[in-house]
């Protein structure tokens, strides 16, 4: 794989939204997580980058154990999409261990 094409996979040349959705779902089944609901917004580059990249930003709803979550973020860093997740909130699930889960995170693309 060319760098350029290393760095399209990354930082694709458009936002990809389905393909971004088919790979948190394969992720979150990978990882034991049941992927419950994902939104997304569009916001502007900043002016101080040189808006060289657009951001889209995510929530991503779950629904699994500790356990399965530590999992889906290892994966999530190891996919070559580049993800900086912002922050995550837990709240207890009601069957079992069981938790929901919503991570904020953002994605990018170029314009």
């Amino acid at each position: 794989m060319s760098d350029v094409q290393k760095f399209s996979s990354i930082v694709p040349a458009k936002k990809s939204t389905a393909e971004l959705v088919s790979e948190l779902e394969a992720i979150a089944a990978q990882t034991g997580m049941q992927l419950s609901d994902v939104s997304m917004q569009e916001q502007s580059a900043t002016a101080d980058k040189g808006g060289g990249y657009r951001v889209l930003a995510l929530n991503i709803g779950l629904t699994g154990n500790y356990a399965s979550l530590i999992s889906f973020l290892n994966a999530v860093e190891q996919n070559i999409r580049l993800m900086d997740v912002a922050s995550i909130d837990a709240a207890m699930g009601g069957a079992g261990s069981l938790m929901r889960f919503t991570i904020r995170a953002t994605v990018y693309f170029l314009p």
